[in-house]
């Protein structure tokens, strides 16, 4: 499982929110899935908890919808690296490696954050990098490389040789799939866009539509 919002966590006399943020949901939402789980579950999750923090409602739909665009990968993806990239005594970045039979998904985490000693939560800066992945043998140099979040796929700063090489500016985590299937990105641009109708279809957004977010109160009372 993973922390989501949730009405009944916190210390007595304590700073620290009873859930996390949303930088910290997403991080370790994408901790889970970098290392092979079958599924991902928001733990408790309730109207009363989402009306508590409702700040989480985006950002729990997007790694919802990221699950989705890259489901069948995941599903079909062996653990193949992890490692924690150190800067000095501390680490710095983590990245992992999960290989699928049509890609390769590579993840990068930012572990250097600093801590927020007055609200004792996890504070996150967009950041520069530049990494090395070990390139699963089965994918060909030259392969085609690029970004993946909530909103779809981007154009990556890198190259498939004999390693994967990726640059990139990152804020919590960074997502990459390499491929050597014509039609892969294609595929989950148009994937995609069936998720986003689906969620249309649902004829509420509160994570980003105030009205929507005030009947959702409404319902509660």
């Amino acid at each position: 499982w993973s922390q989501g919002a949730h009405d009944g966590w916190g210390g007595f006399l304590s700073p620290r929110r009873g859930s996390p943020t949303a930088d910290e949901l997403r991080a370790q939402a994408w901790h889970a899935l970098s290392a092979r789980i079958t599924s991902l579950y928001w733990f408790n999750l309730s109207l009363k908890s989402l009306l508590r923090f409702p700040d989480l409602i985006q950002p729990i739909t997007e790694v919802n919808r990221e699950i989705r665009l890259l489901d069948e990968l995941l599903l079909r993806s062996t653990a193949l690296h992890h490692q924690t990239l150190p800067a000095g005594d501390q680490p710095d970045w983590e990245i992992c490696v999960l290989g699928a039979p049509e890609a390769a998904i590579f993840v990068v985490h930012d572990v250097g954050y600093e801590i927020d000693e007055k609200t004792n939560t996890f504070r996150f800066q967009k950041r520069q990098g530049a990494w090395n992945f070990p390139r699963p043998a089965w994918l060909p140099s030259g392969a085609e490389l690029f970004r993946v979040d909530a909103s779809g796929t981007h154009d990556a700063h890198g190259a498939v040789g004999d390693q994967v090489h990726i640059q990139d500016e990152v804020h919590v985590v960074g997502i990459y799939v390499a491929t050597a299937s014509p039609g892969l990105r294609q595929a989950l641009q148009a994937r995609l866009q069936t998720l986003l109708a689906r969620e249309a279809e649902l004829g509420i957004d509160p994570g980003s539509n105030e009205q929507d977010l005030e009947k959702l109160k409404e319902a509660a009372k």
